[in-house]
């Protein structure tokens, strides 16, 4: 479940994903590590080296097998009521 736990009341939004996680393994990194550690806010990302062989930090992914949307009871469009969840595609 992912969702912004600072706004008000009642303005919230969530999404809940279930998914299994998984190693990356040390041939893949040189691949993964740029879409991974892309950085958006001035962190500095790890370099395929400082995450393979006898590495203390590892690089997992998650796979989602999942993915809901929390809905509003007073959603103009999709309300019901009450809050509920709905199916959602992460792709589309």
């Amino acid at each position: 479940m992912i969702f912004d736990s600072t706004v008000p009341v009642g303005k919230g939004e969530a999404v809940y994903l279930a998914a299994t996680a998984g190693r990356i393994e040390d041939g893949e990194l040189e691949a993964v590590c740029p879409e991974a550690f892309r950085t958006t806010a001035g962190a500095q990302p790890f370099a395929p080296d400082e995450l393979r062989g006898a590495a203390r930090i590892r690089l997992y992914v998650a796979r989602i097998s999942s993915c809901e949307v929390h809905v509003a009871g007073r959603h103009p469009l999709h309300g019901r009521g009450i809050d509920h969840r709905a199916a959602a595609d992460p792709t589309a």
